[in-house]
């Protein structure tokens, strides 16, 4: 999955970077360029990347469902977001564009579409 991050904000990014944080107007472009390369992509056997939207003042979220029946006892939140956390604060690119945001969230739902539980990675994070 990270490799796909990568090869995405590669793509998205140089149309995005820059030193301030982005207006809602500026991160919801952003977001619809990665739905327009990622929306309904397969990231592995169980998870599918659905859309990302954006909310004030800058919080890209990515939404995610997967193709089981799930509970937030069936997800070790802490180990998906240690894992993104690094990627977001070592991949010099991810970290620009999450300089430029307000945060990067990503929101999990079961097959069925019940919410499963949520987490955020901020830049204050990285250290």
């Amino acid at each position: 999955m990270r490799y796909i991050y990568m090869m995405v904000f590669l793509l998205v990014l140089p149309n995005f970077v820059r030193a301030e944080t982005y207006t809602l107007r500026e991160c919801n472009e952003l977001a619809s360029e990665v739905n327009a390369v990622m929306s309904n992509m397969q990231v592995d056997s169980i998870t599918i990347l659905r859309n990302a939207v954006c909310f004030p003042p800058a919080t890209l979220n990515y939404y995610y469902d997967l193709t089981i029946v799930a509970t937030e006892d069936d997800i070790d939140f802490a180990i998906l977001k240690r894992n993104n956390t690094q990627t977001w604060c070592t991949d010099p690119n991810m970290r620009l564009l999450l300089d430029s945001l307000t945060s990067v969230a990503y929101t999990y739902r079961d097959k069925n579409g019940t919410y499963i539980g949520q987490y955020a990675i901020i830049k204050s994070e990285c250290s």
